[in-house]
């Protein structure tokens, strides 16, 4: 057991989804072992303002790096959400008991200033058409007839998503384009102040688990739901041929990396993966319904 005077470096994959798993992690072990001091990981520390549970700077003792557990757990969420899996994790390389999990979902801490900045979203869906080179199972084709549904039916839409190179998505017509144009507290502020939110599983739908928004996860057979199990969070998906879907996901990443072998690629060259294809807008909009009936 490392003990509690030790000063442990947090280190995780650079994705944003990750690190936002990581301060439930730390909340979970902090609850249970007070004398434990954290240094957040290097990558996407504006995720850690204002939370008292860890340290921005300062030198370690020991490094400990977080993960949700093996891809063959992974894919039938063995190990429960992405706050329970690097929770975990967390306990087992401080060779520690397993403790009661405080949160099952990761931990934002907003400025009063922030918390005001958040009413300029208020009412208004995010919704997120991205996926990247290294996800491209989590790539959805269907969501300009999402849009334009639910557009018809009221819902005030804001597309949002980074534009980096490795960011691949479907430009929406008739959205407001906000992709690439806020810094990550404004984009945590966003989801904070916002009605709800439609995405793949992707950070937006663990910041939003953060808040118990109201949200859809287009999961398809990409990823088991009970990887995002957050409060008010509706799954789209279903058990396709492949035999993945629902309980369990085949968790595919990008071109040469566990791809897809069934890949599908339309008139542009773009690949999609069937269970995508196959998972109707009409099923997307009724879950956004859904959605808006939930309370926060």
């Amino acid at each position: 057991m490392i003990g509690t005077e030790k000063r442990i470096r947090i280190k995780t994959h650079p994705h944003f989804g990750d690190n936002l798993a990581c301060t439930g992690a730390v909340r979970n072990v902090k609850a249970a072992y007070p004398g434990y001091r954290f240094i957040c990981p290097d990558d996407h520390r504006e995720l850690w303002y204002n939370n008292r549970d860890a340290e921005q700077e300062g030198d370690a003792d020991v490094e400990l790096y977080l993960k949700y557990g093996p891809v063959s757990v992974e894919r039938f969420a063995g190990n429960g959400n992405m706050v329970d899996g690097f929770t975990k994790i967390l306990c087992d390389g401080l060779g520690i008991e397993q403790v009661q999990h405080v949160t099952r979902r990761p931990v934002l801490i907003l400025t009063d200033e922030e918390k005001e900045a958040s009413r300029a979203w208020n009412g208004r869906w995010l919704i997120n058409t991205n996926c990247q080179v290294g996800s491209l199972s989590k790539g959805y084709p269907h969501w300009q007839e999402v849009a334009d549904a639910l557009a018809a039916d009221g819902f005030d839409l804001v597309q949002v998503g980074g534009n980096d190179s490795r960011d691949i998505s479907v430009s929406l017509r008739g959205v407001e384009d906000r992709r690439g144009k806020t810094s990550k507290r404004d984009f945590i502020v966003m989801v904070y102040g916002c009605r709800g939110v439609l995405s793949p599983p992707s950070a937006i739908t663990n910041v939003a688990g953060a808040f118990d928004k109201p949200q859809v996860v287009v999961a398809a057979s990409r990823e088991a739901f009970g990887m995002t199990d957050y409060v008010n969070a509706v799954h789209v998906g279903h058990k396709h041929g492949c035999g993945f879907g629902v309980d369990t996901g085949c968790v595919c990443l990008g071109l040469g990396n566990r791809q897809c072998p069934f890949m599908v690629c339309d008139n542009t060259g773009r690949p999609w993966c069937p269970c995508q294809i196959a998972t109707p807008a009409g099923a997307v909009i009724q879950a956004a319904h859904k959605a808006a009936e939930l309370a926060v």
